[in-house]
C-alpha cells in the first residue's frame, strides 16, 4: 500500500497492521524546506514522525528517495531514513506523471511496459488501474466488481496491451524476467535515466 504518511487515521493503522499488508512511500530530503518544497506543503514532520511509527510497529516499509534536481540531500536522506531504523531503501528519478508531470497530459510511452502484470493499482475510490502510474487508465471499480473479475477481464486486458504497444515489453533498467514491478511495489526502477536503485543498505551507482 503507498501513502505519503501524512494523514493516517487510526483505522488505517489498524489496516497497515494486518497479514500481509506491507507500506511504500516516497522521502525527498532530511530537510524539511527541501522535503516541503516538493511536496507543496508542510509534511516532512508528519511522513517522519509516521515512518518512525511504521517501524515502531513492525510493518514491512520500503521508502523510496525522489531526486528531482543533482543538488538534492540524497545522501543525507538516506543516513535519516537509516537513522530511523528504514532498511528498505531506493534512489529514484521524478516520473512524468501525477504531480510529476507538471501538468502535461499523461503519456502511455514513458510507462516502464509491466503495468498489469502480477500487479495493479486500486485507487482511493476504487477505481482500478493497471499500475500506480497508469491511474488514468480505468479498467473497473471495486466498488462495482470483485477484484478477481476486473484483473481477468477484458478491459484489463485491453489495457495491457494498449500500454505494451506504446511503451514496450521491457522493464528499464531491471529485468523483466526477476518478476519485478514498477515502486513503489518491488526493488524495480523502469523508466528513462534512473538515478540508482538499492535495498537494504546496499547502494548501486
Amino acid at each position: 500500500m503507498f501513502s505519503n504518511l501524512v494523514h493516517i487515521s487510526p483505522k488505517h493503522w489498524e489496516l497497515f497492521q494486518r497479514p500481509k499488508v506491507s507500506l511504500a512511500t516516497s522521502y525527498y530530503s532530511d530537510e524539511p524546506d527541501e522535503h516541503n518544497a516538493v511536496t507543496g506543503r508542510r509534511s516532512h514532520a508528519r511522513t517522519r514522525a509516521n515512518l518512525a511509527k511504521t517501524i515502531k510497529l513492525g510493518i514491512p516499509l520500503r521508502v523510496g528517495i525522489i531526486a528531482t534536481d543533482d543538488g538534492q540531500r540524497v545522501d543525507e536522506a538516506w543516513r535519516d531514513l537509516e537513522s530511523l531504523g528504514v532498511t528498505r531503501i531506493h534512489v529514484d528519478h521524478v516520473r512524468p506523471f501525477g504531480r510529476g508531470g507538471d501538468g502535461q497530459e499523461p503519456d502511455a510511452s514513458r510507462l516502464c511496459g509491466q503495468c498489469g502484470k502480477g500487479a495493479a493499482s486500486i485507487g482511493p475510490t476504487g477505481d482500478v488501474s493497471p499500475c500506480v502510474f497508469s491511474t488514468w487508465i480505468s479498467v473497473g471499480s471495486v466498488q462495482a466488481d470483485p477484484l478477481a473479475a476486473i484483473l481477468r477481464g477484458t478491459a484489463m486486458d485491453e489495457a495491457n496491451a494498449a500500454i505494451r504497444a506504446e511503451a514496450g515489453e521491457g522493464c528499464n533498467p531491471c529485468s523483466p524476467s526477476s518478476g519485478s514491478n514498477c515502486d513503489p511495489n518491488l526493488d524495480c526502477n523502469p523508466g528513462v535515466g534512473a538515478v540508482a536503485n538499492a535495498t537494504r543498505g546496499t547502494k548501486e551507482r
